[in-house]
């Protein structure tokens, strides 16, 4: 039986969890800057306090060779510091995004731990229906009190009963965090014991479901269908050939339905409307931008761009586009390109390995789990992994990690499923 100290620290290591998701939900991305820094102070400070009393074992998981190709990508990245035309610019997105991948990542690699790891699914599902609720009151009323009255928001006057945002910001990466959290409830509706139980947990995966709809985001909902059917690999193994039709017959309902509601004179609704997804310039605009990846790396193969200078260089690169295009739309409109126009093949080839490595040890974690009957691990994993890969869906449409909320939500991801997936098994 454990003794009552170390009870107590597990314990206090979900409460951090819990914390980190809450601020990621409800405050990320409308905090001031000075407050934003405050809080990755904290959370290095208590990364910092944990290898100090943990010791060498704790150390070791952050400086071990398993950790190599994070560290790999972390240097890597920072390529998009070097040589930049604008120095003010990519600092203010390295501050803002890069340098803070450390801190969240490890704090949550150190403290998510399988014992406590239930309270922190429930706490994330629970702070996920109630951002969710707080959108759809918004999309209905047309009203929100945030954007009102304490926080100004360029977006919420040209978004507002089109489509939700809630306490995110912007509706695209609200949609992304609601894919990221949607897998989760998805798992505790399947492994449910009891029918009420499967009920509730059915009815919140519905409702995020709806959640993702109105934002009307495309990514995020490509998303949805990734994570849906990455679940549906782990609980449907012997129907799986009728996955991709299942998620295909969806996808058409939605479409459907929407173009209905379209006509009906529900503008919000355009976007996920056949006229919507038959404009041409949907599809030559993001050709566009691919296009220009060849004379970009050309003149900057190694090192990129540097952060943020996709927008600094549009003009440049895409002539053609950047009178149709306002300030807010000169962007790569996918984090793939993002990363390897901006921090050059260095960077983007130093995320890949990253995520490559991560994916290997994940997979081969599984594979220990399903023969060894791990029951608490593969769950963990069946939670968290179609959550990554649907963030990492809506990397194809939109810059996702220069968003505060989907950023640190991705890179606490990969910090849990590092942890779950050490040679050593992460601390107790």
């Amino acid at each position: 039986m454990k003794n009552a100290p170390l009870l107590f620290k597990e314990k206090l290591n979900a409460g951090g969890m819990i914390i980190l998701f809450a601020w990621i939900s409800f405050f990320a991305a409308i905090a001031s800057p000075a407050a934003s820094g405050l809080f990755f102070v904290a959370v290095t400070l208590a990364i910092i306090t944990h290898l100090i009393v943990s010791g060498k074992k704790y150390v070791a998981l952050v400086c071990g060779k398993e950790e190599a190709p994070f560290w790999l990508c972390f240097l890597a990245l920072m390529g998009g510091l070097v040589t930049v035309a604008q120095p003010a610019v990519a600092k203010q997105y390295f501050f803002q995004f890069v340098l803070p991948i450390p801190a969240i990542y490890f704090f949550s690699r150190l403290t998510f731990h399988p014992r406590f790891g239930k309270r922190i699914v429930f706490a994330l599902c629970g702070m996920a229906v109630l951002a969710t609720l707080l959108g759809i009151a918004e999309f209905v009323t047309k009203r929100s009190f945030i954007y009102e009255h304490i926080i100004k928001n360029m977006y919420y006057v040209p978004f507002r009963g089109k489509r939700m945002i809630s306490t995110h910001l912007h509706p695209t990466p609200l949609g992304t965090y609601l894919v990221a959290v949607m897998p989760l409830l998805l798992v505790l509706a399947l492994r449910a014991k009891s029918s009420l139980l499967r009920l509730a947990y059915s009815l919140g995966w519905c409702l995020l479901m709806a959640g993702v709809i109105l934002t009307f985001s495309r990514g995020a909902f490509l998303g949805a269908l990734a994570g849906i059917g990455t679940v549906s690999l782990f609980f449907g193994k012997h129907k799986r050939k009728l996955i991709p039709f299942v998620l295909a017959g969806f996808g058409f309902c939605v479409i459907a339905f929407s173009s209905w509601f379209f006509l009906r004179g529900s503008p919000g609704f355009y976007r996920f409307s056949t006229k919507a997804l038959s404009s041409g310039y949907l599809y030559t605009a993001k050709i566009d931008r691919v296009h220009s990846i060849g004379r970009i790396m050309r003149d900057h193969p190694f090192i990129g761009l540097g952060f943020g200078h996709f927008r600094v260089w549009f003009d440049y690169y895409l002539p053609q586009l950047a009178k149709k295009v306002g300030y807010d739309g000169k962007v790569p409109d996918c984090m793939y390109l993002a990363l390897l126009v901006e921090t050059g093949l260095i960077g983007f080839s130093g995320f890949t390995v990253f995520i490559f490595f991560l994916l290997k040890r994940t997979r081969r974690l599984l594979r220990f789990a399903q023969t060894q009957g791990s029951d608490e691990k593969k769950f963990f994993i069946v939670c968290f992994l179609p959550g990554l890969l649907g963030i990492m869906v809506t990397f194809l449409t939109y810059d996702t990690l220069y968003w505060p909320a989907p950023s640190l939500l991705f890179w606490s991801y990969c910090g849990i499923l590092s942890s779950l997936s050490t040679s050593s098994n992460a601390a107790p």
